[in-house]
């Protein structure tokens, strides 16, 4: 029996389907004996699905999406070109039983990231054990080695700031990394020094 849709019903339905993929092809042979039991197998399943012909004009998908209609026991919600979506309230009984609980969630393995592995001190390489060196890695390909420290370098007489200036303060004409941006350098002459 088809159930005629009151227009906000079928706007209703329409926003439901915007985001489904047709589940059920209608190639060049039309509507055949297994087409409509695949088309009631999915009505059962999942109330509102949408039909792609494939080989049709369009006044032959105008008659087939009421074939459809009919042969389904299902309403129509829309017909857009060659997509056709139908709608049939699934009767109790059918399709899927409420009485039966929801299968258990498996446990999934909670994902880590490389950079937060480092972090925890996991994440060893593989040929590299708990006790393994991290120092004695060979150099990445395509990398150049990280430089040691400096060992004879000064202490930074200005705590920190950088060229023994007071804190807060920066050289004449230079920006706060103490040289001129590449914005400021584009736009001409900075600041006179002296």
């Amino acid at each position: 029996m088809v159930r005629n849709l009151n227009p906000a019903e079928r706007q209703a339905l329409k926003a439901r389907a915007h985001k489904l993929e047709p589940v059920v092809m209608i190639g060049a042979e039309g509507l055949t004996e297994a087409v409509i039991q695949e088309i009631d197998r999915n009505l059962t399943a999942h109330e509102l699905i949408k039909i792609r012909v494939l080989d049709a004009n369009r006044d032959e998908r105008d008659d087939l999406f009421g074939l459809v209609c009919a042969s389904s026991g299902a309403s129509p919600v829309q017909h857009i070109g060659k997509i056709f979506v139908i709608f049939r309230e699934r009767q109790p009984g059918e399709g899927v039983s409420d009485e039966q609980p929801p299968a258990p969630r498996r446990e999934r393995p909670h994902h880590v990231r490389p950079e937060q592995r480092r972090r925890q001190g996991g994440g060893q390489r593989q040929g590299q054990g708990q006790g393994a060196p991290q120092g004695n890695r060979p150099p990445r390909p395509g990398r150049a080695p990280k430089k040691p420290p400096r060992s004879g370098a000064a202490p930074n007489p200005g705590g920190g700031q950088g060229g023994g200036q007071p804190a807060g303060q920066s050289p004449a004409g230079e920006g706060r990394r103490g040289r001129r941006s590449r914005r400021s350098r584009s736009r001409g002459p900075g600041p006179a020094q002296g």
